[in-house]
């Protein structure tokens, strides 16, 4: 069986094809874990949609980043620096 590799970016999409990303793809996908980012990219993620910047799905125990969630976040940070 071939095995799939795959690569988050913008220009890809998420894996596979799913809307719904998880933490660390969430965190891979707005580059929080880049160096000079922050130290703890899950607490940043977390306290992003406590402040209601970001919205998250809770799908069980687990939650999850739909990327078109991610997209207008990146897209409202951007507008917020051009001001």
């Amino acid at each position: 069986m071939e095995e799939v590799k795959y690569h988050l970016s913008r220009a890809e999409g998420p894996p596979l094809g799913s809307p719904l990303l998880t933490v660390q793809e969430a965190i891979r996908w707005l580059r929080l874990d880049e160096p000079g980012g922050p130290r703890d990219p899950a607490q940043t993620l977390k306290r992003y949609r406590d402040m209601g910047l970001l919205r998250g799905t809770r799908i069980g125990r687990a939650m999850r980043y739909h990327i078109s969630d991610l997209e207008r976040f990146v897209a409202k940070q951007s507008e917020r620096l051009d001001q």
